[in-house]
């Protein structure tokens, strides 16, 4: 079995590919560049130099959460194109956990943490064994508050200790270790490793409603609920609205079509280079054909939920 592991929740993206028999092949950057930009091409150039088909993917997994909620939402509606494309099963893991996994062998309690700015970070604590055993959730808190629940000797890791490490080591102080920096980091090879233990198991995601794990409320969401006097209308008629109002109400609402259209969009991206292109190769030809076969499809998805929701009961 092969199966792709994507990671968008941090700056530091990596894509992985494993099979049964252990790693294919990684490819990850923590440059400021967005996951918009660089995910799909670094997807196919990790397929293209391990050689592997689309079509001999097994399945993927994907980092759900908590993390940027920008990057989450890339990394949640390209793996949903992917998913819904070839008909493969998703599995979620959390992106501390499989931070987590990076020093698993620990001799202390672990504690991966995300800088989640507001002076909070993403944070969890595992106790390592054979397999790691959660201790906490997956929590957003603050440092503060973190130390308080932390009762004996702690490996922590994540960029989360560039900007409060000090602070924990004097908090904590022996208590407190800390890994090399190269180490920090969440791989996809990690992440499809976990994803294919939990997919051999059953255990997948619901394509049609899975979304990822924010933790926290949005900016967005917390700004709306402070206006005054603005109710969400949710009375209205789909039969009576325009096909344009219908597809900005299900952009709003539905998180199986705003993934459709983010992904028809990103194929009609990658269409407009191989346009302006001076010439094409051979091997340009079959990929705009396989890009092309792949907009319809998700077209044709997204016509059919317009159509479900015009047709009455």
């Amino acid at each position: 079995m092969k199966v792709i592991g994507i990671h968008t929740a941090t700056v530091f993206g990596s894509i992985g590919l494993v099979d049964d028999a252990g790693v294919v092949g990684e490819y990850s950057l923590n440059v400021p560049i967005t996951h918009s930009e660089r995910l799909m091409s670094c997807i196919d150039r990790i397929l293209t130099d391990t050689r592997t088909p689309l079509e001999d993917v097994d399945g993927y997994a994907i980092t759900l959460g908590p993390g940027s909620f920008t990057g989450l939402r890339i990394g949640v509606s390209t793996v949903k194109g992917l998913a819904f494309a070839t008909g493969r099963p998703v599995a979620g893991v959390s992106t501390l956990e499989a931070l987590a996994t990076n020093v698993c062998h620990s001799q202390h309690d672990i504690c991966p943490i995300l800088d989640a700015r507001k002076k909070e970070v993403y944070a969890a604590l595992f106790r390592p064994g054979g397999r790691l055993r959660r201790l906490t959730p997956d929590l957003v808190i603050s440092p503060r508050e973190l130390v308080r629940k932390i009762e004996g000797p702690v490996t922590f890791l994540g960029d989360g200790t560039e900007v409060y490490g000090s602070y924990l080591k004097r908090k904590l102080g022996r208590m407190a270790s800390f890994v090399t920096p190269e180490l920090g980091y969440v791989h996809g090879t990690v992440v499809a490793r976990m994803g294919l233990e939990q997919i051999l198991r059953g255990k997948t995601l619901d394509l049609t409603s899975f979304v990822p794990r924010y933790i926290r409320r949005s900016e967005a969401e917390i700004k709306y609920e402070e206006r005054k006097g603005e109710k969400p209308n949710r009375g209205w008629s789909l039969m009576a609205i325009s096909e344009e109002d219908l597809v900005k109400k299900l952009l709003q609402d539905d998180e199986t079509f705003r993934t459709l259209k983010d992904q028809h969009a990103s194929l009609e991206a990658q269409l407009q280079e191989f346009e302006n292109k001076p010439f094409l190769t051979p091997q340009d030809e079959v990929e705009i054909k396989k890009i092309k076969k792949k907009k319809l499809m998700f077209k044709d998805e997204m016509q059919r939920i317009l159509a479900s929701h015009r047709s009455p009961g």
